[in-house]
């Protein structure tokens, strides 16, 4: 009788364990988080934020074009598009690449892509490792945060300056070219 009676409490407490589960408020994660892609432009390590881009890209074929502006690699077909795609490294003022293997497109208008040599994959960090970066004039200004991954500090390119810089070496490319 000893023994039912030791049943019979334990399968109450675990009924009441298992019903507790359910009268308990749902449990929310208060803590953010900011989704990020890993890159290497040349020697150099940067983040981009997921929510900036519209897609990645390796072995986009890129049509040579000649032009004024010398980080502008060429065009590239995209979802029934053409975009213009842009070579990281020179955007940065590091040595332009040879031979860069992926593309990651930016989300914003205008459409473009930017080419980079390596991709080192996706990670999801907390909000509170991202800080402001120390040095405003980071990677020729399109650095503006930086984030702890793994126990390394990355760069974050911040894409509306990305933008923003393509679109003044277009405007200095076509003033030239007028006069």
């Amino acid at each position: 009788m000893n023994a039912s009676i030791g049943i019979a409490d334990a399968a109450a407490t675990l009924r009441r364990a298992f019903d507790g589960v359910f009268a308990e408020a749902p449990r929310v994660e208060s803590r953010l988080f900011v989704n990020l892609l890993l890159l290497r432009a040349g020697d150099a390590a940067y983040a981009l934020r997921l929510s900036d881009i519209a897609g990645l890209h390796r072995g986009l074929r890129i049509s040579r074009l000649p032009s004024p502006t010398p980080m502008l690699l060429g065009i590239s077909a995209f979802r029934g598009g053409i975009v213009p795609v842009y070579d990281l490294r020179a955007l940065l003022g590091h040595v332009p690449a040879a031979d860069a293997r992926w593309v990651v497109l930016a989300g914003q208008a205008p459409a473009f892509g930017l080419a980079f040599d390596e991709f080192e994959g996706q990670v999801r960090v907390p909000s509170e490792a991202i800080a402001p970066a120390d040095r405003p004039g980071a990677a020729q200004g399109l650095v503006r945060e930086m984030a702890r991954v793994d126990q390394r500090v990355r760069s974050i390119l911040h894409m509306p300056s990305v933008i923003e810089t393509v679109g003044r070496q277009i405007d200095r490319a076509t003033t030239r070219e007028e006069q």
